[in-house]
């Protein structure tokens, strides 16, 4: 009995035992060698030749190929960044996701983006098929640094990538995306009231020695 009976039933035919018979008999004819087990380690050989590269497993690795092609270049050490321009197709599907989801720092992370107007994920993994491939992204809200759970995740078309984004260059860390920038206008409008009150000192002296002048020659 053999071993798989549905793949027997299913493979098993008059022609390919004839084809089987008729190669046996040429090796002996050909090479004077009886040996049954020889012919079965050869026919082996030639099935993982033809046979095993169409196989469904060597089809899965190959047909997974396009996705490490497109993962490339996200690949390297600060690579992993994406951003996306304020009204692109991704960007909105961020909006959106932050809107339907209970999620931490989602204020935080709105602030920093209008300001910076751009958005910016983390690069997960690319998904879908070759024919409509996906993007998988994590939209950090929490720290930067840290990975964040499936919740935080987000996929959207591999499109969204190719049409309206882009690497970031860099991490939010490194291009301080979430900091607080400096209060420079502040700082500008102190400084200018000092010099106005400085201008009116010196004003206000030279008044003095005017008034002075004038009481002087008065008296002569």
């Amino acid at each position: 009995m053999a071993k798989y009976n549905n793949i027997f039933n299913a493979v098993n035919n008059e022609e390919l035992s004839n084809l089987l018979l008729d190669s046996y008999r040429t090796m002996i004819t050909e090479t004077g060698d009886t040996s049954f087990s020889r012919f079965s380690e050869t026919i082996m050989d030639i099935l993982k030749d033809s046979v095993k590269p169409h196989s469904v497993r060597g089809s899965r690795k190959a047909d997974n190929s396009w996705k490490a092609e497109l993962e490339a270049p996200f690949k390297g050490r600060g690579n992993g960044w994406i951003k996306f321009k304020a009204g692109s197709d991704a960007a909105l599907a961020i909006i959106d996701k932050l809107d339907r989801m209970v999620l931490d720092n989602v204020d935080d992370y709105l602030k920093h983006t209008t300001r910076a107007g751009m958005y910016w994920t983390r690069f997960v993994k690319v998904t879908g098929t070759e024919s409509n491939p996906q993007i998988v992204s994590e939209i950090r809200l929490i720290d930067p640094k840290v990975v964040h759970p499936k919740e935080y995740h987000i996929t959207m078309p591999y499109s969204f990538f190719t049409e309206g984004g882009e690497m970031l260059g860099g991490t939010p860390v490194s291009l301080k995306l979430e900091f607080e920038p400096e209060p420079v206008n502040q700082v500008i409008q102190l400084d200018l009231a000092d010099e106005e009150e400085v201008e009116e000192e010196v004003l206000v002296e030279g008044e003095e020695l005017i008034d002075e002048e004038d009481d002087f020659f008065s008296e002569l």
